[in-house]
C-alpha cells in the first residue's frame, strides 16, 4: 500500500506542478543560455572575428601567457576588407611575444609583438591581388607579401610613411620604385581589361 501511494504522489506532482516550479525551471534554463551567450560575446571582438583568431601565442610560453594584445584599429580594417571583398579572411598569424616566436628574415621591429599586425589570406584570392587590394586602405602602414608562406602581412603602426616589402626564399626585400615591378605586377582593373579586349566602336 505504501509503494502505491508514493507512485500516486509522484504522478500527481508531475500532473499538477505548481506554477512557481515551472517558472524556476524555465528561469534556470534561460540563465544557462545567457551564460553561454555572455562568454561567446566576451570573446567576440567584431562581427566576424573572435579573440582566438588573433592569438598566435605558444601555450608553453611563460612570457606572454597572461595578456593578449589586439588593436581594435587592426580588427576594424580587416573587417572593412572582408566587407569589401565579401570573402572569408583567414588570420594566419596574429599576436605573439618576442619569446614565443622569433622574427624571421632578420626584421628588427616586429609589429605582431605590439598587437597591431596580422598575416592574412583570403579564400580563393591570389596574394598579389590581395596585396593590391590592401594598398587602398590608408590605415595600413606596413604591407608585406610573403611568397614562401603565401600570405599578406598588414599592420597599423603609428607612422606617416608606408613601408612595403617582399619575403621570398627566406629573404626580406624592401620594395622601391625601382624593384617593385620585379616582384609585384601592375594591378589591371577589370574595367581596363574589358576596354582592351572589347574596344568601343
Amino acid at each position: 500500500m505504501t509503494e502505491t501511494k508514493k507512485s500516486d504522489q509522484k504522478k500527481s506532482f508531475r500532473n499538477n506542478k505548481p506554477r512557481s516550479y515551472n517558472k524556476n525551471r524555465n528561469r534556470n534554463h534561460s540563465n544557462k543560455k545567457n551564460k553561454k551567450r555572455s562568454r561567446w560575446n566576451a570573446n567576440r571582438i567584431s562581427e566576424h572575428f573572435m579573440k582566438r583568431d588573433f592569438d598566435s601565442r605558444k601555450k608553453d610560453c611563460d612570457e606572454c601567457s597572461s595578456s593578449l594584445r589586439i588593436s581594435l584599429g587592426l580588427v576594424g580594417v580587416i573587417e572593412a576588407i572582408r566587407a569589401k571583398l565579401n570573402k572569408r579572411i583567414e588570420i594566419v598569424t596574429g599576436y605573439y611575444c618576442p619569446d614565443c616566436k622569433r622574427s624571421k628574415y632578420g626584421i628588427r621591429r616586429d609589429f605582431h609583438n605590439n598587437g597591431v599586425a596580422a598575416d592574412i589570406r583570403v579564400e580563393g584570392m591570389d596574394i598579389i591581388d590581395l596585396f593590391h587590394h590592401v594598398e587602398q586602405y590608408d590605415e595600413i602602414k606596413g604591407i608585406g607579401i610573403n611568397f614562401d608562406d603565401q600570405h599578406v602581412h598588414i599592420d597599423t603602426r603609428k607612422e606617416d610613411q608606408r613601408e612595403t616589402w617582399v619575403e621570398k626564399n627566406e629573404e626580406w626585400i624592401q620594395l622601391t620604385e625601382e624593384n617593385r615591378a620585379e616582384y609585384i605586377p601592375e594591378n589591371i582593373s577589370h574595367d581596363t581589361a574589358d576596354t582592351k579586349t572589347n574596344p568601343t566602336v
